[in-house]
């Protein structure tokens, strides 16, 4: 966190083989900045993990830096920083084409793009994880044609967080190319669980939907049946669920390990407890 300058210099002369770097939080000056961009153009092509999250003042410039110098990377975290607020998401799918992990949390995105995708080209194809979801006090500008030009190609995609981003509609998750979703999040967003279940009921086996406008009954109905034979572990804490719609899931989805429904005002306190000492007792108070 006391990252200066003169440190990231040492590391470029010093380091020729470099694999991981972490200077999250740290104090940077418009020097260290600058010297992470030197870093990057003498030791970028051999690092595979990047880590520049909670220090606002690295730019878009600073991630422009790291699509031109880092080929290999593999992962990537820019959340929190002020660069994320206008990600060159072409520049850095065409200058590292091998991410399978980005982190860009609480970034809100937009679309400041300069150019569109060269004729041919690809996204992310090795993405696994893909975190873009922001707290409840940033507002989202993540947009449906945003989210499917970030994940084109990412059909490895097993970990997707859009926590809070309000702006997208339900039918832009069946357009996507992430094709076996196992671990989504979705709190804040008024997501259609029905959608969600017809898109990766297949293959679903966490779902965080708590305080989502867009829970149903149908909803859970949908989830109840298609994510049945996967899905492991639920969260709706502060959705509109009644003790019929909670039946439906634990009868349908018996490999159900965690079920969260905290602030849950339509279920009784002794079904809202009940998670608390474990699965088997949520049952129990169903019964």
């Amino acid at each position: 966190r006391s990252c200066t300058g003169a440190g990231l210099s040492i590391l470029a002369e010093g380091c020729q083989n470099l694999k991981s770097l972490n200077v999250s939080a740290a104090k940077s000056d418009m020097a260290s900045t600058a010297a992470l961009g030197g870093l990057l153009a003498v030791r970028g092509s051999t690092l595979e993990h990047l880590s520049v999250s909670d220090s606002p003042r690295f730019k878009r410039t600073t991630i422009l830096s790291i699509a031109r110098a880092c080929s290999a990377l593999t992962r990537l975290d820019v959340s929190r920083t002020d660069g994320g607020n206008s990600v060159p998401w072409i520049e850095l799918q065409q200058g590292c084409p091998l991410l399978q992990e980005l982190l860009a949390l609480d970034c809100s995105p937009t679309t400041c793009q300069t150019r569109r995708p060269a004729p041919g080209s690809v996204g992310w194809v090795d993405l696994h994880t893909l975190c873009i979801g922001v707290s409840a006090q940033v507002p989202s500008q993540l947009s449906s044609d945003l989210l499917r030009l970030i994940t084109r190609s990412a059909t490895r995609l097993r970990v997707l967080d859009l926590s809070g981003c309000t702006r997208l509609a339900s039918d832009a998750l069946l357009l996507i190319d992430p094709a076996a979703v196992e671990t989504l999040m979705i709190p804040r967003t008024s997501l259609d669980l029905a959608v969600i279940a017809q898109r990766w009921g297949h293959s679903l086996q966490e779902l965080d939907a708590s305080w989502t406008t867009g829970f149903t009954s149908e909803g859970i109905a949908a989830i109840s049946a298609l994510c049945s034979a996967t899905l492991k572990k639920v969260f709706l804490s502060g959705c509109p669920v009644c003790e019929e719609d909670l039946r439906t899931l634990m009868l349908s989805c018996r490999e159900l390990t965690d079920v969260s429904v905290d602030s849950c005002r339509g279920l009784p306190i002794r079904v809202r407890q009940a998670p608390k000492t474990g699965i088997a007792a949520l049952r129990d108070a169903l019964d």
